[in-house]
């Protein structure tokens, strides 16, 4: 009996990292990368949003926004929008990590 070969294409994908999906709100671009959506100033300031879910990543940026408007006229503690916010303008971080607030009831 004669050994059947395997035909085709054998090659294996040289692509290091999955496609990405760019989108820009409110001067933020946001990138799916990984299964994560990163969301990053378009002034160039060291600040991530991330999330697995896009609708948090652009609510998170809204809020952001929402928030910032209210500075300096009020207080960080006085801020009216999720705890998590009020905890990133009393202490910022460099990452906001929209899925662990949500996690730690801080939304």
């Amino acid at each position: 009996m004669a050994k059947q070969t395997k035909t085709g294409n054998n090659k294996k994908s040289t692509r290091k990292e999955p496609l990405r999906m760019i989108r820009h709100h409110r001067e933020y671009s946001v990138e799916h990368r990984n299964g994560k959506y990163v969301a990053k100033p378009l002034d160039g300031d060291k600040l991530k949003i991330c999330s697995n879910y896009l609708p948090r990543v652009l609510a998170a940026i809204d809020t952001l926004w929402d928030g910032l408007s209210q500075v300096p006229a009020v207080a960080p503690d006085e801020i009216i929008g999720p705890r998590w916010l009020r905890e990133w303008l009393a202490n910022p971080a460099s990452v906001i990590d929209v899925d662990d607030a949500y996690r730690r009831g801080a939304c």
